[in-house]
């Protein structure tokens, strides 16, 4: 099999995001005009964290390595996605909303935490989640067809803006983590989909 030698600029790769309102229904998948996938605009996007468990020990009573004795799954392991770049009004809405818990219609652009706020509680498998608890990710891919990537029921869990007057004219750079327990996913069937509900930078 002959390999491509055709290579990518990390700018054909697109980072996208939106609010999920069920627990392990992509938001692309609901089809809901609220929940179009934004595009953020990203510097870096990480490769994501599968963490995927492996066994590759022989077990009792051999003396080595068997096909039998391999074990792999993804199943239950927490997915790690990372990414930065400049933040943007409609990007950012997204990103505290999720982290506040307060709703994108409700902020009028203030988000804030009270210094009682209780813990989020959420659990796997509930359905009717409000819109700022969950979100879902897609890594499309400068490739083509059939190449995108997609994290459902994801979290932002790290979120650091920073700015200096001196470089970019003062533009704000964000760098976020987010996690989800969520399998990855394969939006192949969804292509068409992706492509008209993404909106641009804000």
């Amino acid at each position: 099999m002959a390999i491509a030698a055709n290579a990518f600029s990390p700018k054909q790769f697109s980072f996208l995001i939106a609010e999920q309102d069920d627990w392990g229904t992509h938001a692309v998948d609901e089809g809901s005009p609220n929940n179009d996938l934004v595009a953020l605009d990203v510097d870096s996007i990480g490769s994501p964290s599968l963490n995927v468990t492996q066994s590759l020990e022989p077990r009792s009573g051999s003396r080595v390595f068997q096909t039998t004795d391999f074990f792999h799954d993804v199943k239950g392991s927490v997915k790690e996605i990372t990414v930065s770049g400049t933040a943007t009004t409609e990007g950012l809405d997204i990103l505290l909303a999720n982290l506040t818990g307060e709703a994108l219609a409700g902020a009028s652009g203030v988000y804030s935490i009270a210094s009682n706020i209780a813990s989020s509680t959420l659990t796997s498998a509930t359905a009717d989640q409000t819109g700022e608890q969950l979100l879902s990710i897609v890594y499309k891919s400068g490739y083509g067809t059939n190449a995108d990537l997609s994290f459902k029921d994801c979290f932002c869990t790290n979120l650091v803006l920073s700015g200096d007057p001196g470089t970019e004219g003062g533009r704000i750079k964000f760098s976020a983590t987010f996690k989800t327990g969520s399998l990855a996913t394969s939006l192949a069937d969804a292509t068409s989909r992706i492509d008209t509900v993404i909106r641009g930078n804000g």
